[in-house]
This record gives structure tokens, sequence and C-alpha cells, in this order.
């Protein structure tokens, strides 16, 4: 019979395992920077399914390709080029400075 590993996250919540990861400074750091590229991939899906395309409708209109869409909308979305952000601002009437726009910390 297998027993739990106390470090391991299993058996507990994610929050909590998260929580407590949070409290290094070089994990929070970590956390902080993928957390920014994984909002902006978000975002992008978000208007974009808001404006009706689907990942394929989207790249037809763009002239890419799907995986090109997926892409853009995971966590590699900071190595968008200006030009496709530009092409999605465009295709789905949404201005530039809106999609870039962060949320301030509270």
């Amino acid at each position: 019979m297998a027993t739990k590993n106390k470090k391991s996250p299993l058996g507990s919540s994610f929050d909590e395992w998260l929580d407590d990861e949070l409290k290094d400074e070089e994990f929070q750091e970590h956390f902080d920077s993928y957390k920014g590229q994984l909002d902006l991939g978000n975002k992008l899906k978000s208007i974009a399914e808001e404006q009706g395309y689907s990942v394929r409708g989207l790249a037809k209109a763009m002239g890419t390709s799907p995986s090109q869409v997926q892409r853009m909308f995971s966590i590699t979305a900071t190595k968008c080029t200006l030009e496709t952000l530009m092409k999605f601002s465009v295709i789905t009437g949404v201005d530039l400075h809106q999609i870039l726009k962060t949320k301030k910390a509270s």
C-alpha cells in the first residue's frame, strides 16, 4: 500500500499548496511572471469568443493556422508579434490598448 508523501500537493487542496508555495519569494516571482503571460492569452481567447470567433474562423480571418491561434491563446501569448496583435485587434474590433491593458494590483 502506497503512503502519502507529506510534501506532495496530492491529498490537499491546490489552493492550500499554492498559498504555501507563494511564501517563497523566488516562487512568487516566477508565478507572477507566468500569471501575466497566461492572463494575456486568456484575454485574447475571451475577446475572440465574445466576438463569435472559433479558432478556425479566427485563423482564417488572420491568415494564419489554427495552431498559431491556439498558441496565441496559451502562455506563449507574450511571444506574439505586434503585427499579430494588431491583426487580432482589427479583426475583433477591440482596440489594441484595451487588449494590452492590465489590471492594477489592489
